[in-house]
């Protein structure tokens, strides 16, 4: 018995090894990236902020396929693009950064394309569950006329049993 524990003893050290190998796997890419930050902070700096909307979304989005986080981040990164290219056209520095930030319109755009994007979303399943079951009505309409035609030709034998 007391084999039994040491060598269960065993196991969980050498789990306890490779988390920290995993850590230490983890910290070298975030050090080969740090350089690229150094490079895009302005970029960084206006973008954050503005994509708070996308941030807010994947905390409270908890489906297993993530749709609203996507349609949250894609629609209010197309409303963050026209603050990041004004940045680039006039000068990827700080002081720009902190003008773009600054700008209230900037602000109203980003966080009206994340609001946007968050009634597309709740639209959309009333408007997907009306469709199909109109598709579905439309279907069972022509299924019925489909079976008065095959009763009419071939007799109330070829329809089944009666309902």
């Amino acid at each position: 018995m007391a084999s039994g524990q040491g060598a269960a003893k065993g196991k969980v050290a050498k789990r306890g090894s490779a988390k920290r190998g995993g850590a230490a796997g983890l910290l070298l890419p975030l050090l080969a990236l740090a350089p690229l930050g150094y490079l895009a902070w302005p970029t960084l700096l206006v973008a954050g902020p503005l994509m708070a909307p996308t941030l807010a979304a994947a905390v409270v989005d908890r489906s297993r396929r993530r749709h609203l986080t996507y349609a949250v981040g894609l629609l209010n990164l197309s409303c963050v693009l026209p603050a990041l290219l004004r940045l680039w056209t006039q000068g990827h520095d700080r002081a720009t950064a902190l003008a773009v930030i600054g700008d209230p319109e900037n602000w109203l755009l980003a966080f009206l394309g994340g609001g946007l994007a968050w009634l597309v979303h709740l639209a959309m399943p009333p408007l997907v569950a009306a469709y199909y079951a109109v598709r579905s009505r439309d279907r069972l309409a022509e299924l019925h006329k489909r079976r008065q035609i095959l009763e009419k030709n071939w007799g109330e034998e070829v329809s089944g049993p009666a309902e």
